[in-house]
């Protein structure tokens, strides 16, 4: 054999080598991708959706309580009311806190996050109007009426006892924010334990956007 058909004989090698290590690799990102897809479908499948209404809007701690629908002991109520409360909150300070310090039951709001409330909400309610149903950029956040948060459970939002994690749509967000709630097993009541995840940014209305 000469030197030449050596040449030939590795190079044949190493094209068939590289030619099958090709096909392992798409067949491995197929299967990857499939297998991607049928979890989403999955996680789709198993989300619980709950909506909660307010023929009007709460605006203290009183009002609150007196709602028909008020119930600690429900935890999309619980949620629910502490949009209510963190829109209320940026209206005015006092009624708003007082909404939450019931809603926190055993621990209050610390000072940083009162003081990211303030950052974050003081001139800007469409951030918390962002949560109702209708609201949007285009109608400067105006919510339909009545007033309807939409929360959402996904199959792992309990995997820690006494914990829950319900997510709530944004109408300026393209992914819905967290918010974390903590149960009291002696009473059965539900209160919040992490909001600030409906303190994130989302898009500016479309009156205040200057590129619109």
């Amino acid at each position: 054999m000469s030197i030449m058909d050596d040449l030939l004989k590795k190079l044949s090698a190493t094209v068939t080598n590289a030619l099958r290590s090709s096909a392992v690799k798409v067949k491995s990102d197929i299967n990857q991708g499939i297998d991607n897809a049928v979890k989403n479908a999955k996680q789709k499948a198993s989300i619980r959706k709950k909506t909660v209404k307010f023929d009007t809007l709460p605006q203290n701690a009183e009002e609150m309580k007196a709602m028909p629908i008020y119930d600690q002991k429900d935890e999309y109520v619980v949620a629910a009311c502490t949009v209510a409360a963190l829109l209320r909150y940026a209206a005015n300070q006092s009624d708003g806190k007082a909404m939450l310090d019931v809603l926190n039951g055993p621990e209050n709001p610390a000072n940083i996050d009162l003081q990211r409330m303030d950052e974050k909400l003081i001139g800007n309610d469409y951030m918390i109007r962002s949560y109702f149903k209708g609201a949007s950029p285009e109608n400067d956040y105006t919510p339909t009426q009545p007033f309807t948060v939409e929360l959402l459970e996904y199959q792992n939002s309990r995997d820690i006892d006494n914990y829950l994690y319900l997510y709530v749509p944004s109408g300026g967000a393209d992914n819905p924010r967290q918010i974390q709630l903590r149960k009291k097993p002696s009473t059965g009541e539900w209160f919040i334990w992490v909001f600030q995840g409906l303190l994130m940014d989302i898009r500016i209305p479309v009156s205040e956007d200057k590129w619109a």
